[in-house]
């Protein structure tokens, strides 16, 4: 489902790619609502309620920590409705190494399905050995995706 494209000190590349039995808009919808779907492991407080994603353009992708506490993972810099959103930041550990990253999300129509695929490119120093930890994290986030979609369960069967 996933590979790494490209992997060195000074960054990487990693695409994933799942069809989800759903209409591109659904699929867009629903990554609004990454708080139903989002593996909780792998968010900071382990409590995937505390997430959200404004869709928006200059939306933000948040995690709320208590009080005056939390992260911005990435905001969104475009958006089209049932056709791509893509966002800017440096997704959980990679803020700490100072990374910068662009993760694209592309909806492709097919039939009553969409193809949902996933580019992430992020550049910084001594990023080696990051990738397949980052494409694994992501391509699950995917899975869980689809079967929220097609089951309304973020667990897959």
């Amino acid at each position: 489902m996933g590979r790494v494209l490209e992997d060195d000190d000074n960054g990487f590349v990693i695409e994933s790619e799942i069809n989800i039995s759903a209409l591109p808009t659904h699929v867009f919808d629903a990554l609004g609502e990454l708080q139903r779907w989002w593996d909780p492991e792998h968010s900071f407080g382990r409590d995937a309620r505390n997430l959200s994603l404004n869709t928006s353009p200059d939306g933000l992708f948040l995690e709320s920590l208590g009080t005056n506490q939390g992260v911005v993972h990435a905001r969104v810099v475009d958006a089209q409705r049932g056709k791509l959103l893509r966002l800017s930041g440096a997704l959980g550990p990679l803020q700490s190494l100072g990374a910068h990253g662009t993760l694209t999300l592309r909806m492709e129509p097919l039939a009553e399905s969409t193809t949902l695929t996933l580019n992430y490119i992020v550049i910084g120093r001594n990023l080696r050995g990051w990738a397949d930890a980052v494409e694994q994290v992501l391509s699950e986030q995917l899975i869980r995706l689809k079967s929220f979609l097609e089951t309304g369960t973020s667990n897959p069967v």
